[in-house]
């Protein structure tokens, strides 16, 4: 199978690469085929083939839901963060995300993040604006 070849680093980095590929039509077509080789399966051999390809379904459905998740929970702090450090008015944002329960640890994280990355580049004045900005952030902090 497919785990006899990739360590789990490497199926999760593939997963990650391939998700465009891994389309509800191709899970579907997956699906029937293995459906149809499991019925039409006449020796152990092609009963065989029937379980590998019910197992390589099995894997990249899971695996392309889990890419979904990780996308969707990386990608909202990003959106929050963004609209933030855009927005015209700093403090009355932070009390609308406050109130929407939308100032967590993945948001406080990509912050902290932004500012080292900010220091690395020698960019000392943006760091600390993103540090005041964070300094609001932890007051109202979801623990």
């Amino acid at each position: 199978g497919l785990s006899h070849h990739l360590d789990e680093g490497e199926l999760e980095y593939e997963m990650v690469r391939c998700r465009p590929l891994i389309t509800a039509q191709f899970l579907d077509f997956l699906k029937k085929e293995v459906t149809t080789q499991k019925l039409s399966a006449t020796d152990d051999i092609q009963g065989q083939i029937a379980g590998e390809l019910e197992a390589m379904y099995e894997v990249l459905s899971a695996s392309a839901e889990r890419v979904d998740v990780d996308v969707a929970t990386l990608a909202a702090p990003a959106e929050r963060l963004r609209a933030l450090l855009s927005s015209p008015d700093k403090k009355a944002h932070i009390l609308t995300m406050m109130e929407n329960n939308e100032i967590d640890k993945p948001l406080i994280d990509l912050l902290n993040q932004n500012v080292h990355a900010a220091r690395a580049a020698g960019q000392d004045d943006a760091a600390a604006f993103m540090e005041k900005v964070g300094d609001a952030l932890n007051k109202y902090l979801i623990k």
